[in-house]
Formats: structure tokens, C-alpha cells, sequence
């Protein structure tokens, strides 16, 4: 099994998602905004409350 350092990041593309996700979950606005009035952005790709879940 390969040794890994404190450096190394075995999924770093999921690591990134994990971020975004709690980005979302921490920000009330965002929430109200996107899930509940489904006012996103143009520029903002949002599955929803349902892509965090099952994140996790």
C-alpha cells in the first residue's frame, strides 16, 4: 500500500466539491435565493439541496 504524506490529496476533485457544498449549506441567502425562490445566477449551476444530500 503507498505511503501518503500530509501533502498529498488522494481526490482532490472531490475535495473541491465537498468545499462548494458547505459553502452552500453556510450561506442563508444562497439557499433562499436558489432553492427556495429558484433565483440562481446565469452563471451558477445548482442541483439543489438534493445534490448535497446525496454528497454525503
Amino acid at each position: 500500500m503507498e505511503k501518503m504524506g500530509f501533502a498529498t490529496i488522494k481526490f482532490p476533485e472531490m475535495r473541491d466539491e465537498l468545499i462548494w457544498y458547505l459553502r452552500e449549506l453556510s450561506d442563508l441567502e444562497y439557499q433562499k435565493k436558489c432553492w427556495v425562490l429558484k433565483e440562481c445566477p446565469e452563471n451558477v449551476q445548482d442541483g439543489g439541496f438534493d445534490y448535497v444530500i446525496h454528497f454525503f
